[in-house]
């Protein structure tokens, strides 16, 4: 892994978006320079080595490929063996975003001069990739759909949308083999989180009769809805670079080379490379653009890391048969279930395993994959996984990223949730766990331990110690000593979880304060009770009716203050009044 990539003021480049080779027949002897397209500060620029190495110290330049480009997209730029090169352009004019395809038309860097040809957009669209054919990809309209354009010779290039992993258009296609026919990209897929979450692709001869397969993803790939993004590829179309989302941005290496999917591999770059000594000042990789391939057959890979405050862009290389290895993610189990760590090969190489966990070898523990059966907090599964692969025949060895296990033992299945009373009322907080038996309780309120018994300011609390905690005759200091927890523990390790805070509120009984006459035989009726509860007046002129018998006066809502109603004139010599609430509560 290198950073020595600098502009003409000798400083860290800022991306790089491209790799490739190429022949220089100037030098004597001939001489194969390591080209690489990126940016710094705005502006783009290439580099080249001199001895097909990555040492940027002599041999770079500056040289704008022209006005076709400018702060390129990954896998923007491609070439052929006869040193002709293709780029791609974006230009925003007030009726959105048009698409060019760009052919050089004289030797490049010597005379640099572009033909190019356009596809007008009223709809937006962006180019993220061209192929040594001059088919370019990216997306068109919106939503986003995947497109392709590719040159034809003639004024305006070929179009076409074609659909994505849900059998939509919707999507976005990244990069492209140097022929054409394989695309990387990204879209939502059947069955995926949400219609708005998008996952990687690989489509092969894509339109009618095209074949597209999801691109794998670690077990702990969360946190976005840009799950990965391939955004470049090899010129064979077999290895895609890009961005897999594990909680943060993690540059990524695919290898599609197998002709079953199931065996496909996903790398983190960042975790092989800490895992191999192999950081240089990285402390996280977090894009890789582009990737090409040198003289062996190794794989060069560039994109932009950190090393904590500051972006670099990064190269590195990486032997082929590494790449081909799908190293494990970190991974969470409830208690009781089993956990499997596999690592994904191609099935070529000869290799060999090791597994360790927390930095010790596991006896027996040589093939692909280990099994942890009945996992729990007193079986002391939880911990850091790594598995050290060789290749005999090379004496290759690689480490793999540490894979965490965390197992959740109790764990719990039904959480408390937030309540409101009324005052005198009985308060009733529930959770579901399971866990190694036998399971623990202590049900919390601010943060400090309840017991059983009067709480002291009229409410009784029992439970305390059991699944359900109950609070008969609720008061308000119930609701403002704080929210509501209960930690579940296992007698057997001593593990415990807490589970969400939760709330009680308390709320005053509805009150008929006062009924009074004007003396003309009007009744004034002056109510109050809690905000949003709801109401009903009932009259009987005789006291000992059933309820049932009382007839309905009026319903109204408590609006958090004194209500006010007048009974105009009864004809009855005489009315009793009752005040019924539902009990049906809102918050103001």
């Amino acid at each position: 892994l290198r950073n020595n990539v600098f502009d003409g003021q000798s400083s860290y480049a800022g991306s790089l978006t491209g790799v490739g080779y190429r022949l220089n027949t100037n030098q004597e002897p001939p001489q194969l320079e390591l080209v690489l397209d990126g940016w710094n500060n705005g502006q783009h620029a290439n580099w080249m080595t001199t001895n097909g190495g990555a040492t940027f110290a002599f041999g770079k330049r500056r040289d704008p490929v022209g006005v076709a480009l400018n702060n390129p997209s990954a896998n923007s730029l491609a070439g052929t063996a006869s040193d002709v090169f293709w780029t791609t352009y974006v230009d925003n004019d007030p009726s959105g975003n048009n698409a060019y395809v760009g052919r050089l038309s004289n030797n490049w860097p010597a005379s640099v001069k572009w033909d190019i040809k356009g596809v007008p957009s009223a709809s937006g669209v962006a180019i993220n990739g061209i192929s040594s054919t001059g088919r370019a990809v990216g997306y068109r309209n919106k939503p986003h759909n995947n497109y392709s354009l590719t040159w034809n010779g003639g004024g305006t290039p070929t179009q076409l949308i074609f659909n994505g992993l849900d059998g939509t258009a919707v999507g976005e296609a990244m990069s492209v083999s140097a022929d054409g026919n394989t695309i990387f990209g990204r879209s939502p897929k059947v069955g995926g989180a949400t219609t708005n979450t998008l996952y990687g692709y690989k489509v092969v001869t894509p339109g009618s009769s095209q074949t597209i397969h999801p691109l794998p993803e670690f077990s702990d790939t969360a946190g976005s809805t840009s799950r990965t993004i391939p955004y470049g590829c090899t010129a064979d179309g077999r290895y895609a670079v890009g961005m897999n989302y594990r909680g943060q941005e993690k540059a990524a290496l695919w290898d599609t080379g197998n002709p079953d999917p199931l065996l496909w591999t996903v790398c983190d770059l960042t975790d092989l490379a800490a895992a191999n000594g192999a950081s240089d000042i990285f402390l996280r990789l977090g894009r890789a653009y582009s990737v090409g391939t040198n003289q062996a057959g190794d794989l060069v890979i560039a994109g932009v890391g950190t090393d904590g405050s500051v972006s670099r862009a990064f190269v590195m290389t990486l032997p082929r048969w590494i790449a081909a290895i799908g190293f494990p993610g970190h991974r969470t189990a409830n208690y009781g279930t089993t956990v499997t760590f596999s690592v994904v090969t191609n099935g070529m190489d000869a290799l060999s395993y090791q597994w360790y966990k927390n930095g010790q070898p596991l006896s027996g523990a040589t093939s692909t994959s280990i099994s942890l059966a009945n996992v729990s907090c007193a079986g002391g599964e939880a911990g850091s996984y790594q598995v050290v692969v060789s290749n005999p025949p090379i004496s290759g060895v690689v480490t793999s990223g540490v894979a965490t296990l965390t197992v959740l033992d109790p764990f719990i299945t039904a959480q408390p949730t937030s309540r409101t009373n009324l005052e005198g009322t009985v308060a009733t907080f529930g959770v579901t766990a399971d866990g190694t038996p036998t399971l623990l309780y202590q049900w919390q309120r601010g943060g400090f331990n309840l017991s059983d018994g009067d709480s002291g300011w009229g409410s009784v609390i029992a439970g305390a110690n059991t699944p359900t905690l109950t609070i008969s005759n609720v008061n308000p200091n119930d609701a403002m000593s704080g929210d509501y927890t209960v930690v579940v523990t296992t007698t057997t390790g001593g593990c415990s979880v807490t589970s969400r805070a939760v709330k009680l509120a308390v709320v005053g009984r509805p009150v008929l304060s006062s009924i009074v006459s004007d003396g003309i035989g009007n009744y004034t009726l002056n109510l109050t009770g809690p905000y949003g509860q709801t109401y009903k007046v009932l009259y009987s002129t005789d006291l000992s009716l059933p309820l049932g018998s009382w007839i309905p006066l009026f319903t109204n809502t408590f609006t958090g203050g004194l209500d006010v109603f007048t009974d105009p004139a009864p004809a009855d010599p005489q009315r009793f009044y009752i005040l019924a609430s539902p009990y049906v509560l809102t918050s103001p």
